[in-house]
């Protein structure tokens, strides 16, 4: 039982020691795209808010419910991360695109996301997330 116990410790040892998988990569990703995203959401319920455009309550309501839908995805992302021992520090915008900071095992790493990317990547999501609210 010892000699198990001593096998598993030098799994869990040299798992902690390593960096970030592609895997964990594509989720701190995924959470910056999501984070701007939400942030434009949020942007654009409040300009549907104050507008006058004809069918505001629909506009509103779809705003509202992408926003909805994009909070739980980041809840889930966030748990996903805590799991695997990745903290977010910050994400900056800068001239050339998104900058995320975040700490995975003991390592601080950094993911920058150009605007070009950062605009592919938002269309894509804000594709996939309007066509499941038509279901």
């Amino acid at each position: 039982m010892c000699e198990e116990e001593a096998v598993r410790r030098r799994a869990e040892e040299t798992d902690a020691l390593r960096p970030p998988s592609r895997r964990e990569l594509e989720w701190v990703r995924t959470h910056t795209v999501l984070s701007v995203l939400s942030a434009m959401a949020a942007r654009g319920r409040r300009d549907i808010a104050r507008s006058s455009v004809p069918l505001k309550r629909f506009f509103a309501t779809v705003a509202a419910r992408l926003e909805q839908t994009i909070a739980y995805d980041l809840q889930q992302l966030h748990r996903a991360l805590n799991d695997a021992g990745i903290r977010i520090l910050n994400e900056t915008r800068s001239p050339d695109g998104v900058v995320c900071r975040f700490v995975c095992r003991g390592f601080e790493e950094r993911l920058t996301i150009t605007r070009e990317a950062l605009r592919a990547e938002i269309e894509i999501k804000l594709e996939a997330y309007l066509s499941s609210l038509g279901r």
